[in-house]
C-alpha cells in the first residue's frame, strides 16, 4: 500500500524538478543548427568486405538526437555531412596457450561536416576501439574475417556516436 504512494511522490517530485529548473531536451537547442541533411558515406575500397558501415545508424542517430527528419539532395541541405572511414587496425590483445583469443579492433574516421548557418566546411578526425574475442586455434578463415567486419562496424557506429556527441556541444 505504501509503495504505490511512495512511486507517485517521486514521479511528481522528478516532473516538478525537471519543470521548475527549466528543462529543454537537447534538440530544443541544436535544432536551428542542423536543418536538412544530406549525408554521404565514403568507404576505402582497399578491403570492401571489411566495411560495412551503417548510413542507418547515422540517420538514427541525427535524428534521435536532433529531431532530424528531413534528409534531401545536397544541394537542397542546409547541413551536409561526409564520413570517410580511412584507415582500420587490428591488434591482439590477449593471448592463451599461444593463441590469439582477443583482438583490439581501432577504426579511423575522418569527418567533414558544414552545418545550417555556416559558411565553411568543419573538420574532425575520430578514433574508436572496440574489442572482440575469439576462438583459440581458430582454422576458419572465413569466421575471422566476418568477425573482423562485425567489429570494424562497431567501432564504426562507436566512432558515428563521438561525431554525434561532439555536435551537441556545438
Amino acid at each position: 500500500m505504501q509503495l504505490p504512494k511512495l512511486f507517485s511522490f517521486i514521479l511528481f517530485f522528478t516532473l516538478l524538478l525537471l519543470v521548475g529548473c527549466g528543462y529543454k531536451p537537447v534538440y530544443h537547442y541544436t535544432k536551428d543548427k542542423i536543418g536538412s541533411v544530406y549525408i554521404k558515406i565514403e568507404l576505402d575500397e582497399k578491403e570492401p568486405s571489411n566495411y560495412i558501415v551503417s548510413k542507418n545508424k547515422l540517420v538514427t542517430l541525427l535524428h534521435e538526437k536532433f529531431q532530424v527528419s528531413e534528409f534531401v539532395a545536397k544541394d537542397k541541405a542546409d547541413t551536409q555531412i561526409f564520413v570517410t572511414l580511412t584507415n582500420v587496425k587490428f591488434k591482439p590483445i590477449e593471448y592463451k596457450d599461444g593463441f590469439v583469443v582477443k583482438y583490439r579492433t581501432t577504426a579511423y574516421l575522418h569527418f567533414k561536416y558544414q552545418l545550417k548557418n555556416s559558411t565553411q566546411f568543419q573538420e574532425r578526425n575520430i578514433i574508436s576501439e572496440y574489442d572482440y574475442t575469439t576462438r583459440e586455434q581458430n582454422l576458419f578463415a572465413a569466421i575471422e574475417q566476418d568477425k573482423q567486419a562485425l567489429a570494424t562496424n562497431e567501432a564504426t557506429l562507436i566512432a558515428i556516436e563521438k561525431f554525434i556527441s561532439s555536435l551537441i556541444k556545438i
